[in-house]
């Protein structure tokens, strides 16, 4: 049994087909062993770890009981829902017409973007967000198509390959367009982030919308009052406490990241 590390790993599992020969056994016996490979060299004591795969911090609790504190796989999901409830609200706002916006939402189905509609069990997130890529190709792709003017989709929209994790292929007419984009991606962002302190306000209705010059100040109080929480867990040790707030932690800190990230895009 060898632990996990995501950060620095010394040694990597694989396997090896041998041939087992036996007492009475002329041909021998062809099967698969598993084998231990350093991947560098290892000091006389050090532990061999092993890295599990790129697993984010709450796949590692679930799956194994633990969490690694700078997992760099750590990762942030977005539903496809809230994503098509923002975007096709917007589209209401400004005007589109309702079978253009039905347009743009069979078209990134088909595509695969969006999921289908299921309403016998809970989708999975569809979007991920990871430290490496914050806002996924597929995410900016579907903002995209919603916010891309109906005369633009009239000419355009018929052609378009739209696949996931490709680039649009066409550009959007007007800086409007591009900053409407990164205004709905802020948006998603701060719903989603609201879910973390949405229980503490006793039934207030939380406004996520109104913060518009700087980052969620409720998420970043949720956030100093995770980080005291899990100081007190450490110290009463508290493992299974620590690990979910070591979790919450991880994932607000990613979602205020790309709310400043956002910010500064829309404030140049």
């Amino acid at each position: 049994m060898f632990n996990h590390s995501a950060t620095d790993p010394s040694a990597h599992l694989d396997t090896d087909q041998t041939l087992h020969r036996s007492g009475g056994v002329s041909g021998g016996l062809n099967f698969h062993s598993f084998v231990v490979q350093a991947d560098r060299d290892v000091s006389p004591g050090e532990e061999v770890v092993l890295c599990y795969g790129p697993l984010s911090n709450s796949t590692l609790f679930v799956e194994y009981g633990f969490v690694e504190p700078q997992n760099p796989h750590d990762m942030v999901g977005i539903s496809g829902r809230l994503v098509r409830r923002v975007c096709e609200r917007w589209c209401r706002l400004h005007d589109q017409s309702r079978r253009c916006v039905r347009q743009k939402r069979v078209a990134l189905r088909n595509a695969g973007v969006l999921p289908s509609e299921s309403r016998c069990q809970k989708a999975p997130p569809r979007f991920l967000l990871s430290k490496q890529e914050l806002v996924p190709p597929a995410l900016l792709l579907a903002v995209q198509v919603y916010v891309m003017p109906p005369t633009q989709w009239a000419e355009a929209g018929p052609t378009l390959n739209l696949r996931c994790g490709e680039d649009l292929g066409v550009e959007l007419s007007g800086d409007d367009s591009v900053r409407a984009t990164y205004k709905l991606l802020l948006r998603m962002v701060r719903v989603r982030t609201s879910r973390y302190y949405r229980a503490r306000q006793r039934g207030v209705p939380v406004r996520v919308s109104r913060h518009r010059k700087g980052p969620d100040p409720l998420a970043v109080r949720e956030l100093a009052r995770a980080k005291a929480a899990l100081a007190e867990a450490q110290r009463v040790k508290d493992g299974v406490l620590e690990a979910v707030l070591s979790v919450r932690i991880q994932e607000l800190r990613m979602l205020l990241e790309l709310q400043l990230q956002l910010l500064s895009e829309l404030q140049q």
